[in-house]
């Protein structure tokens, strides 16, 4: 959903409400770290994080460092472009190239590029 938001969706307001409903009660299922992510960026496109929610995104990513596509997905919603590149150059190739198909990758702007 998020992704169909991002490439030009005919009803985008509806759609990210849905989106944003959808992963708010996964989350509310499930607190885990994936969860909390697709709610966070669906929030994030439609208005701009409190610091509370990027303190929370913090201590997220503190509880992740070592998993390199959550720490850069933090790092990129809080708006620390500078870590989140960091994280991703310490991903595979590989991985890289799959956070960038995510759509996750949004926030980083042209910084998630593949080098």
């Amino acid at each position: 959903m998020l992704m169909a938001f991002d490439t030009g969706a005919k009803a985008p307001d509806e759609l990210l409400l849905i989106a944003t409903h959808a992963a708010k009660a996964a989350l509310d299922f499930n607190n885990n770290p994936i969860n909390q992510l697709n709610y966070w960026q669906a929030v994030a496109r439609k208005r701009s994080l409190t610091e509370d929610e990027k303190d929370m995104l913090a201590e997220l990513e503190e509880g992740c460092h070592d998993n390199h596509a959550i720490s850069a997905a933090c790092r990129s919603l809080i708006g620390d472009e500078r870590r989140a590149r960091i994280a991703m150059r310490q991903m595979s190739p590989g991985r890289r190239s799959e956070f960038n198909s995510q759509p996750i990758a949004r926030f980083l702007g042209n910084q998630g590029s593949d080098s």
